[in-house]
């Protein structure tokens, strides 16, 4: 009984790390835009928040495309995270257009702010550049990890070029329409017990 008693002792005082928590983020996430590809669909921001566990899947017109066809390269999406998060990771998964295999975001930045004005971040901190691999048309969105740091309340996912598809013949469709068919945000895991 007293060894029974001594491991649980030890056991228990035994560092740890914890595992990070998601962000659970839903469609009224979304804060500010520079708008959305809308003449027909559905594509609106929301929709990189609606599936926010398991696998993603995506069908035509279920994705979201940041920008009119052609819109602005200064293209801008931001979220807000409920709260001041300690950020661990953020996972993207990118569009494959509903198996047409082109408008996925390829180069991107992330900023994050404690405070918004009209949609768009106040005294930004950039906190990640980085380039999403296109979504292949013959197999499923893959998630794509990327480790961030520092506190904050908002993000602003700023996509600057569209992916270059990988599938054969296809190619970008347009300039400026920037996919992205999911994101999802974990927090810091806490430090060892």
């Amino acid at each position: 009984m007293l060894k029974a008693v001594a491991a649980a002792i030890a056991l228990a005082a035994t560092p740890f790390a914890a595992t990070a928590a998601q962000v659970v983020l839903t469609p009224a996430s979304v804060v500010g835009s520079s708008g959305y590809y809308s003449n027909c669909c559905s594509f609106a921001p929301g929709n990189i928040f609606d599936q926010q566990a398991g696998p993603v899947t995506e069908t035509f017109g279920g994705g979201y495309w940041i920008n009119p066809d052609n819109g602005p390269a200064n293209a801008y999406l931001t979220i807000d995270l409920g709260g001041i998060t300690s950020l661990g990771s953020l996972t993207f998964y990118n569009t494959h257009n509903g198996y047409a295999g082109d408008r996925g975001t390829g180069n991107f930045s992330i900023f994050g702010s404690n405070s918004v004005t009209g949609g768009q971040l106040d005294s930004p901190t950039l906190l990640l550049s980085a380039t999403l691999a296109a979504a292949s048309v013959a197999a499923p969105l893959a998630a794509q990890n990327f480790a961030v740091s520092g506190s904050y309340r908002y993000l602003s996912f700023n996509p600057t070029s569209v992916a270059a598809p990988t599938d054969g013949a296809f190619q970008p469709c347009c300039a400026n329409v920037y996919g992205l068919n999911e994101l999802r945000v974990l927090d810091a895991a806490p430090g060892a017990v």
